[in-house]
């Protein structure tokens, strides 16, 4: 799921249901109760937000898995899977509203057709602005970021100074050996066979580690890996170039670092 939605360090999950859930216990409290018991009202109220928000969210991932929609901005794809998600939803609302009025289905197939597609239009604005605003967050560049990360981390990926402590450091940390006078701030990162190369503002090297150690030893917030070969730092993009279905970076240092098809809108949501 955070393949679609990337908020950060908050999971997609979390944040969606976890909101969900909030406006459905402030509508409770807030709305008239026409129900005999709390409980009850509480309860409709839970799946009037609980409903949407799943059928919106795996309308979404569901819609990726078609070429023409894959390949549309990020904000058109909010819009149409908001649309189509909201409609799927509707026969739903059309049924807890007629359960919350205690009232019936009309038995008349043309009665019934007017009050869905009453209800279809009723459902289909708010749902779909409700879904667009929820994910404006991170297609603007903000990321949620929770309260145990340092305010060190929160700074720009830096080389650690030679000088560091290595009795008290991690003995998997990769930077250790690399020298922040010759080094600079850290741009990229790139797997070359067995070795590592760590291209910074001042200069290169190359270490015996691999990628995949290194990525797991670098907090989420600070990049990303951009292709299988590849780790960026997220504060030395300047631009996404998208060609076709492809897609490319460019560095603050001017280097052009490919992007897999199933990245490309994390760099583009993060500009």
């Amino acid at each position: 799921m955070k393949r679609y939605f990337d908020f950060g360090s908050v999971r997609p999950f979390q944040y969606f249901f976890g909101l969900a859930g909030i406006l459905g216990v402030i509508f409770a409290f807030i709305s008239e109760n026409e129900q005999r018991f709390f409980v009850m009202h509480l309860a409709l109220w839970m799946l009037q937000t609980l409903g949407p928000i799943a059928i919106l969210v795996y309308t979404h991932i569901g819609l990726h898995k078609l070429r023409f929609f894959d390949e549309k901005n990020a904000w058109l794809k909010l819009l149409v899977s908001g649309i189509i998600g909201a409609a799927i939803f509707s026969p739903i609302a059309l049924c807890l509203d007629v359960l919350w009025g205690n009232d019936s289905l009309p038995n008349n197939l043309n009665k019934l057709v007017y009050l869905w597609l009453d209800e279809l239009l009723g459902v289909i604005p708010p749902i779909t602005i409700s879904w667009i605003a929820i994910n404006a967050p991170w297609l603007l560049g903000y990321k949620l970021i929770t309260a145990n990360i340092e305010s060190s981390e929160k700074q720009e990926l830096i080389a650690p100074k030679l000088e560091i402590d290595k009795n008290s450091a991690n003995k998997d940390d990769f930077l250790l050996p690399i020298n922040q006078d010759t080094l600079g701030e850290i741009i990229y990162l790139k797997s070359e066979l067995h070795y590592l190369l760590v291209v910074g503002t001042k200069g290169k090297d190359l270490i015996l580690y691999n990628l995949r150690d290194a990525i797991q030893n670098i907090p989420g917030h600070l990049g990303a890996q951009a292709h299988r070969s590849y780790w960026v730092t997220y504060s030395h993009i300047t631009k996404v170039i998208k060609q076709g279905r492809q897609a490319k970076i460019v560095m603050s240092n001017g280097a052009e670092i490919p992007v897999s098809r199933n990245n490309i809108e994390l760099f583009s949501a993060y500009l």
